[in-house]
Order: C-alpha cells, then structure tokens, then sequence
C-alpha cells in the first residue's frame, strides 16, 4: 500500500506554532520513515529466526537505523524478543493520524527512542490503540537542551492528555479504531525523541516518522566522470566471472581493469564506483555456493580495490557484525545490487530463498564512511518482501542506481517471471511508479548510469534505459577489446560512471588550453613511447602541470634517451625518438616544436606524420625540423611535444591536444642555447644502484675544446652543490664517448642531478639536462618486543619493498652466534627469534643485513626477568 500523509486541522495548526522556529542552516526539506518500504526487524517469525540470533538481537533488532533522506533516525528500544512484532498492517484505524499503511507493532510497556543523527524540525509520527490504561510520555531534546513535545488526538479520541504524558481510559479499542490514536509533533531542532509506555501492557503501533532535514540530496552526482572532449562516457561493469570492465554504451567496446583471483572468489557481485575517491566496492559470489556442502550465506564480506594504488583490500570481514548490522539470509551477498551515491555505499541484500517461502524481505543498506574512507555504521534505506511466503518470489535483485535521489530498483524476479522497474523516491520513502518489464525484450537486468545521469540497461549487450520500461534501440554487444580478458556471458553487475586513468601532456598549461581537450591516450601496452614496456608508463586521473614537463613524474620510459639542445643559429632541429607499435597495424607519430615560444603548439610547428609499421621490437624514428628562425633568447626554455597513435585515429599536424584511445604523449623541455661548444650530449641517465649509491651514466660526441664535467647535486632542484669533476676524453677514433660517475654519498629521498659542460676557453659553459632519483632506506621502524626476554622475543620491522633479509646475533665481543634468513614483504614483517635461553644471561647485538643497509638493536637476554 502506498503511503501518505493524512492532512488534518491539527495539522495546520502545529505547522502556524512551527513557522516561528527558525534554523540558521538552508531551509528544510521534509523525508519520512515510511514502514511500508522498510523492514523493521524480528525474530519471532520461522523466516527471520534462523538468521538474527540471539546473540545478534540487541544489535539488530533492538537497535535498528533507517534513513530519513539524507539523514539517519536510529530506533532504540528495550523490549525483548517476543515484544516486538515488526511493521504490519493489523491496525487501521489510522483518520485524522500522521500516516496511513504499515506500522511498527510493539507488545510491552518499555522505551522507544529516536536519535537522529543531526538535528532536524517538525518531527511528527503517531502511536495507535494506546488503550486499556496505557500511558505514554513523550520526551524531546536537541543534545541537552529540551524540546516540548506537542501531543494531540484525532477528532472523537478518548486520551487524556496532559502537557507531554497521555493516559487511556481503561477500555480496549478495536484495531479498525482511531479514537485510541495519540499524535505526536516537535517543532525542534531536535536530535533525541523519547517515547516511554507504561500502565498496563498490550499492543501498540509506531507510525510513519517524517521530519524536516537540513540537507538534500545532491543532483549531477556522476558529473565528477565527465569525459574528456571525444572520449566515451564509460560505466563499470563485471561479466558472469571475476574481470572489472569499463564499457563504452555506444559501442559495447569493454577493456578489462581489474581480476579479482582470490582463491574464493567464483564471481564480483553488487559493484558500486565511488567517483571521486576512485573505489569500487564489491561482494563475491563465493566458490562455497559451487560445492554440494557450501552454504552461501557465508558469503559476507565486502571489498574494495583502489584505482589510485591499484590494490584490493577486504573492509568489511562479516556484514552482520557490529557496527553494520546487516543480516543476511539465505543468499548472502551473492545476488543484491549496489549503487554509490552522496558519499555512501548502498548495498543490496537479498531476502527470499530459493523455494521463495521465506516470508523475508529483500533490503539496501547504506554504509557510510569516516574521511579516511573507512566504514563506520549501516543504515537500511529500502525494503520490500523477496516473496509472499507461499512459493511466489515478488522480488529478485537484478540492479540498482541512484540518480538525485531518485534509486533505480531493477526487479528481475527470476524463472520466467516478467520482472519490473520499480521508481523509488529516497526522500519520501516510498516507491513513485512500478513499469513492467518483457521477458524476452526488456526483462530488468543490470543498470548503470552515465555522468550526465543517463541511465543504461546492460546484460551480454547493452543500451539506454528512459527511466520507464522502455529500451533503447539496437543494443550494442559487448566485446572486450584486444588484449582483454574475455567478456563471458552476460553482465553479473553493473555501476556508475567511471573515466579511466589516462596518459597527459605535462607541458605548461598554455599547451593544453581548453580543459576539457588536453592531449591524452587511454592505456595500450602495445603502443607507446619509449624501451621497454614495464607498467612505468604515465597513468593519471588529469592532466598535471609543470613548468619542466615533468608533471608525471620523470617517467622512466621516456621516448627520448636525450633532449638536444635547441641551437637557432643552424636554424633546424633533430630528436631520435624510440616507437614501439606491436599493434597488428601501423601507427603514426607526429610531434609539435614551440620554437617561436608563443606557449601554444601550432600546427605550422609540426612535422609531417610518420608512419611506424608494426613490429615486435622498438623503433628508432627520427624527428626533423629545418629551415626555422626563433626568437627565444639563449638560456631560456621552449617545449616539445611527441605523440603517437594508431593510424585509423588520423591525426595530424591540428591534433596537438585532444583524445586519441590508444598511444601516449609525451612533453619535453629543450633548453636554447648557442654558445660555442661543440660537446653533444647523446645520453645522460641516473639510477640508484643501493640504498647509498647513485650512478651517473653519459655519452658525448665532439669533445673538441672541453675540459670536463662537473657533477652537481641538488636536494630540491634549485639549490646546487659541486660534488665531483670528470675530465674530457676528447675526439675519440670510435666518435663516441662514455662516462660513469658514481656518488658513493646519495642523499636519501628524493634528489636532482646534472653535468657542468665546461670549455677549455674561460667563460664558455653550459649545462645538461636535469635527471633526478628517489633512495629510500630498505628497513624502517625496527624493534624488538619483549626486550629483555626470556625463551623467545620478536623483531617487528617494516620494509619499504620485497627483499631478503640477514639477521644476526652477536656477544658483546662481536662473535657471531646465530645466523638466519627471511623473506621480507613490502609492509610490515614479524620475525620470531626463539631459543633465546640457550644462550647465557647478558646484552646481545641483533645485526639485520638488508641489501647495503645493516641496522643494530640491542637484545637484553634474562631467564629469570620473568
């Protein structure tokens, strides 16, 4: 039944006391609790019994959280088990009342109380058959400053009503009778409504609760994975296995993300994409559902994997456990749906079972997150019966979305059942429009939603959804692109929009002008710039500038081993760039020389594309300009940009900027620069080789006239040292020379390097380009606990990568006692040292050897410290 506010006279007459309560926040907007699309939880029913314990029933049932809008009413009660009864629909006689259609059954005298989680205005509900002698006394507070509570009854009620307390004569009412109704308004701001039953004992209902909430519910909420200009508006999806896609509606294009392989995981399920901190968020379908004895209600925990550090991690190892509360029945969190939407995760759960005589409902949660994006609590926010006790399922999960508040429930129902799109307002709680849907041509299957809150029905094909029942036309199949993995029969879930990690220019904005149409390449590992592919390759959410190019941080699969000096008095420019096309087809390459520093890449400043043919080694591709006059000045800076894509993009010199979907782009700063040195650096590289020592690689041709290199250093690329001077080799027979310099004394973190070209003449120099590397120490936050010990102790370490790992025990003489190896992890490590009173009482050196790093700790050895 759909429900609704009752208007009433005393209606109107609380809302004229109310208008005089001002909120200093934006002007309220009124959510209900609306029982008829909630399940307020118990156990007393065959259906529910088995699976809310009664070690679960304080927490879930006695302390039960309900969305209202964007805000939380959590209802706290005393009463134990056989006292509470669940919403129903028993009591009718709800004229002149604050709500009409399911209510809340208690049966005991005890507390009620509402906590909302922020404070609200104009709480209003109603209690029914208040009969028989009962009393109820209402309470109200906003954190400890009291609200009065204005309590009222229906038109012919038989309540005694004094200030906040109203006491029932001593005669039984009838369920279909409203003359024992108590309606309850508090003007607020209220945080904590009280509601104490005593007298004598019987049933009562609770109503609906609306009440005025401060804060609404966002619109646009996906327009955060707006695309960049030409490139599809992607959403997640998950096939019928374990592999996250991005899909192209338009095209049905789908490139694989993310597999999970976790030993259990048969299928991802419920997926939802939170936008702006760049998580998905899933359950599986567990391999305990593929085995004769597997019970998949086991199935319970929720993860989440990082498109920033690429990494999945388990958040939640047990749903049902405090403080989520979210019971499960006999599918687990195998079969829901899920959306992201407001900050919050909203998780599907299904009720029935699969002889659909559950008498259970179907129900989402919202989870919500502390700032660190760690869950914190669980609210239900929707509920209807998974089928009506009698072997009718009336509910199956097939998708959810939300769009402004709006939440999407795609109801597959399953077997050969038509299923139906159900319209659910989260703000009045209830559901709006029901369309059915056609078995064979639009049966609700999954649903996705675009940045612009287009909405998209999705299975093996996929296309757009009005909102209704109708689908759009054709519909695209889906294809994983090449070098995917597989997409395997249909859709398992779907989710809202996402606009992948891609490759930016990093020249200085004036290069990338329009916002929305940088330069930029969606990921290809068989085609890009540079030596080798090492999963080093430039990979961001938005285009980062720099004043160096190098805003991505110093990529080290640079398509250019060296960046020549701009020299205009030649009047041409050369850079050999390194190609690597393993595509199946050709691929073009065209690169933008700002040599008249106008801080725009014109397309007269372009090269003629170059075709690369397909080939399974990299390419060296030579990249000419000639016959050019430029006005920068010596020892200033211009910039260079390369890119490179698939011949069937077609681009050309006017494609500076803009998406291509495949290829990279790469940006460079070339130094101008003419002053007579004939020096030509070919190569300059820097590498860590330990946790000390930085190595300096480089070749030169024509050393007529140099002296040398000197080596300088910097800690943050502004300030310089002199830490070292290498002679010249001169003109060699060969045309090349080589040179290695190693800084025995590396700065730990991050440092800058760079060579001094100094001539024989006095006066003449210049420098090369700036490279720089990051040293970090292996071990870190090393101790030992206990110390002193006795039999056995343990040394807690971290490691800042994968290593092998020496640990030695030394007396105080520098003998060596005992010797072990470990394998170190990335994180954090334990390592037990046992037998200790094997050795005699005394101090002792633990000694542990990680690569160059070696790190002392005194051990203190006592049998009788204990």
């Amino acid at each position: 039944m759909l429900k609704r506010l009752i208007s009433v006279p005393i209606f109107f007459t609380l809302l004229l006391a109310f208008a005089s309560v001002n909120r200093s926040e934006a002007q309220c907007t009124n959510a209900n609790v609306n029982w008829d699309y909630l399940d307020y939880l118990e156990r007393n029913s065959a259906g529910y019994s088995t699976y809310i314990t009664a070690g679960m029933f304080a927490n879930m049932v006695q302390t039960q959280r309900f969305t209202i809008g964007t805000n939380r009413v959590t209802v706290g009660t005393n009463f134990l088990t056989a006292a509470i009864l669940g919403e129903n629909t028993t009591h009718t006689g709800e004229a002149g009342s604050f709500g009409i259609g399911a209510d809340v059954s208690y049966n005991a005298n005890g507390t009620i109380t509402l906590t909302f989680d922020t404070a609200v205005s104009n709480v209003q509900f109603s209690l029914y058959d208040i009969d028989n002698a009962q009393v109820a006394t209402i309470t109200a507070f906003e954190g400890a400053t009291p609200r009065a509570p204005v309590l009222t009854k229906p038109a012919g009620g038989n309540l005694v009503i004094v200030g906040n307390v109203a006491t029932a004569p001593a005669v039984a009412q009838a369920n279909t009778s409203n003359v024992a109704t108590l309606n309850v308004a508090v003007a607020g701001p209220v945080t904590i409504v009280t509601i104490v039953i005593s007298g004598t004992a019987g049933n009562f209902w609770l109503s609906d609760i609306q009440a005025c909430i401060y804060r609404n519910f966002p619109t646009n909420y996906y327009q955060v994975s707006e695309p960049f200009t030409g490139q599809p508006a992607y959403i997640l999806a998950v096939h019928d296995l374990n592999t996250i896609y991005m899909v192209d509606p338009a095209t049905g294009r789908a490139v694989s993300l993310y597999t999970d392989n976790t030993p259990r995981v048969r299928e991802i399920n419920n997926v939802a994409y939170d936008p702006y901190n760049k998580i998905v968020y899933y359950s599986i379908d567990g391999l305990e559902r593929c085995t004769p004895a597997g019970n998949p209600d086991s199935v319970k925990y929720l993860r989440k994997y990082d498109f920033n550090t690429e990494t999945m991690a388990e958040i939640i190892a047990n749903v049902n456990n405090a403080p989520f509360n979210i019971p499960t029945f006999s599918q687990g969190l195998e079969t829901g749906g899920a959306a992201f939407y407001n900050g919050s995760l909203f998780l599907g759960a299904e009720g029935k079972n699969s002889s659909s005589n559950s008498g259970r409902e179907a129900m989402i949660w919202r989870i919500d997150f502390d700032a660190s994006g760690n869950p914190l609590q669980a609210s239900q926010a929707f509920g209807t019966p998974g089928d009506n006790g009698g072997g009718t399922s009336i509910h199956d999960w097939g998708d959810i979305t939300i769009k402004d508040g709006i939440l999407y429930d795609y109801n597959a129902q399953g077997g050969a059942a038509l299923g139906n799109y159900n319209i659910f307002n989260m703000q009045t709680c209830a559901v709006t429009n029901t369309y059915p849907g056609l078995f064979t041509a639009n049966k609700p299957r999954q649903v996705a939603q675009q940045w612009n809150g287009n909405l998209v029905w999705l299975h093996d094909s996929i296309t757009t959804y009005n909102g209704t029942n109708v689908l759009g036309s054709p519909k695209m199949r889906i294809i994983a692109s090449s070098g995917s993995v597989p997409w395997v029969a249909g859709a398992g879930d779907a989710t809202e929009a996402f606009r992948p990690k891609a490759d930016f220019g990093d020249a200085p904005s004036t290069y990338d002008p329009v916002a929305l149409s940088p330069a930029l390449h969606e990921k290809d590992t068989a085609l890009f710039l540079g030596q080798v592919f090492t999963n080093d390759w430039d990979w961001e959410w938005s285009k980062q500038t720099s004043t160096d190019a190098t805003g991505d941080g110093n990529d080290d699969n640079d398509g250019l081993t060296y960046v020549s000096v701009f020299d205009k008095s030649f009047g041409q420019y050369l850079v050999q760039a390194r190609v690597y096309n393993n595509t199946g087809s050709n691929a073009t390459i065209v690169a933008w020389f700002d040599y008249n520093g106008d801080g725009d890449y014109d397309a007269s400043e372009a090269i003629t594309p170059i075709t690369v043919s397909s080939s399974p080694v990299v390419q060296n591709v030579f990249l000419y300009w000639s016959g050019i006059s430029s006005p920068i000045a010596n020892g200033n800076y211009t910039f260079l940009r390369i890119r490179l894509t698939s011949a069937s993009n077609s681009m050309g010199t006017a494609n500076p900027t803009g998406y291509f979907n495949n290829g990279e782009v790469e940006d460079y700063r070339v130094l101008v620069d003419n002053f007579p040195l004939a020096v030509n650096m070919l190569s300059f590289d820097v590498k860590a080789v330990n946790n000390t020592t930085a190595r300096l690689n480089w070749r030169t041709v024509n050393e007529e006239e140099l002296a040398g290199f000197g080596i300088e250093r910097s800690q943050d690329g502004i300030n310089w040292s002199s830490i070292g001077f290498v002679n010249a080799k001169g003109n060699s027979q060969t045309g090349t020379n080589e040179y290695v310099f190693n800084d025995l004394q590396a700065l730990k973190g991050q440092s800058f390097y760079r060579l001094k070209l100094t001539d024989l003449n006095p006066g003449l120099l210049r420098y090369s380009e700036i490279r720089n590397i990051q040293i970090n120490d292996v071990l870190y936050q090393v101790s030992i606990m206990p110390n002193p010990a006795k039999n056995s102790t343990t040394l807690y370490l971290s490691s800042s990568t994968n290593t092998d790992a020496i640990v030695v025990i030394h007396d105080m003489q520098g003998r060596k006692l005992r010797t072990g190896k470990y394998d170190l992890k990335a994180g954090e490590n334990s390592l037990v040292l046992n037998n200790l009173d094997q050795l005699p009482d005394g101090m002792y050196i633990v000694r542990i050897i990680a690569g160059q790093q070696i790190i002392n700790n005194k051990l203190v050895i006592g049998k009788s410290i204990y």
